[in-house]
């Protein structure tokens, strides 16, 4: 099932699995990517473009540093991400439009 994908992170303590799902977003944080869900943050040496790369569609880069996951927007509005657990996220104009465009792609592909 397309909703039940994983994705494997692994640092020198811990290896875990997570269901894209779970993701709330990705962010680089110097040499590490920090993965946040709603329980914990998890994190690995690598840089934001090699691990979006083993993602798919439904996370976004919203600028060099975070991507966000389409499926925790509740709304995008005035140059806004607005998402389900973490708030709200200012974006530059052309981003905006970028993850407007995304999701509603992201949408059609997903029904």
């Amino acid at each position: 099932m397309y909703s039940q994908r994983k994705c494997t992170i692994s640092n020198r303590f811990v290896t875990v699995r997570l269901l894209f799902d779970d993701i709330l977003y990705v962010q680089k944080d110097l040499r590490r990517v920090l993965i946040v869900t709603n329980q914990e943050t998890y994190w690995e040496y690598c840089s934001l473009p090699e691990i979006l790369s083993r993602m798919d569609t439904r996370f976004c880069p919203c600028n060099r540093s975070l991507a966000i996951n389409l499926n925790q927007v509740r709304k995008v509005f005035n140059g806004r991400i607005f998402m389900n657990e973490i708030g709200e996220i200012d974006v530059s104009r052309a981003t905006y439009f970028l993850i407007k465009k995304a999701l509603n792609n992201y949408e059609i592909k997903d029904d």
